[in-house]
């Protein structure tokens, strides 16, 4: 992580009566990178960018592992090919789909204003009718595809590197069921890491301010987008119950005509989703022995 010049500290306490804050972090930060100029006309560069850390594990996204390594995973042949750094396994993982063209993944995108920078927040969901098949390694328990709770929220990207994988992290938005099957992911300039609340410390761990006026208009992009993929969600939901009822029924139908195939017998129909108008219908055929129509 970057330190703060002692040139912008000092401009940014005397310009802001908060200080340290995420405005007054972000104003020091622009004179020390040389952007503007401190209150005494100065525009310098006084830092080179951060200084080069310990890699300690981690993962890599899968596509932008091209970015590391000179050649992405599609490209190599050795399906055993691993990359260790301090004895521990570099994990390639593509959370958001990206090559998947499977029936059922929505991909959405959208801007927000961070400071003086537009950032781009894009969503990944699953819709009911995604074949569970299709999910990759990354989405499986046991051997076993499955959306896990833990892998859905917020996927924090610093260039190829993943610094949070979900962990069920939807700011300030109530966590329900159905939000397994959905996710972000923000690439975030190495800049900005200290004005977004990312602790730079071994687990990465996020702090979200909910009166931070730096964030609101992220906090109100990830309400928004979450707020659609329930809406749709549910209405996707509605549609493909519906569907496997009528599916379900015409089963049903089928299964009945099979075992109702005596003569004289009128086999149901169902029209209704849920309702069998008439159970067993029985007709009586007149075979000479009963003119009036009482019986045999």
């Amino acid at each position: 992580m970057t330190k703060l010049c002692p040139r912008g500290k000092a401009a940014a306490k005397r310009k802001f009566a908060v200080y340290p804050s995420a405005y007054a972090n972000a104003y020091a930060s622009k004179i020390c990178a040389g952007k503007i100029k401190d209150p005494s006309g100065v525009k310098r560069k006084d830092f080179r960018g951060p200084k080069p850390s310990k890699a300690s594990g981690g993962r890599v996204g899968f596509k932008d592992g091209s970015r590391c390594f000179n050649k992405g995973l599609d490209n190599i042949k050795n399906k055993n090919f691993k990359i260790t750094v301090n004895g521990k396994n570099i994990e390639f993982i593509d959370p958001m789909y990206r090559n998947s063209k499977a029936v059922g993944l929505n991909r959405l995108q959208k801007s927000f204003k961070f400071g003086d920078d537009v950032l781009k927040l894009k969503t990944i969901s699953f819709d009911p009718e995604y074949k569970m098949d299709n999910l990759s390694n990354w989405d499986r328990e046991k051997g076993k595809p499955k959306f896990k709770p833990s892998c859905s929220g917020l996927y924090l990207r610093l260039g190829s590197r993943y610094i949070n994988t979900g962990d069920t992290v939807f700011p300030h938005f109530r966590w329900m069921g159905i939000m397994s099957k959905y996710r972000y992911e923000l690439e975030l300039p190495t800049r900005l890491l200290e004005d977004f609340g990312v602790q730079v410390n071994k687990s990465a761990r996020i702090d979200f301010v909910a009166d931070d006026p730096l964030m609101q208009d992220f906090y109100n992009k990830i309400n928004e987008m979450t707020n659609e993929f329930v809406n749709r969600y549910n209405d996707l939901r509605g549609k493909t119950q519906a569907k496997e009822l009528l599916e379900n029924i015409e089963k049903l139908n089928k299964k009945l005509n099979e075992i109702i195939s005596d003569p004289g017998r009128i086999k149901p129909l169902v029209n209704t989703p849920g309702v069998l108008e008439e159970s067993l219908i029985e007709t009586r055929e007149f075979n000479g022995r009963d003119p009036e129509g009482n019986g045999v």
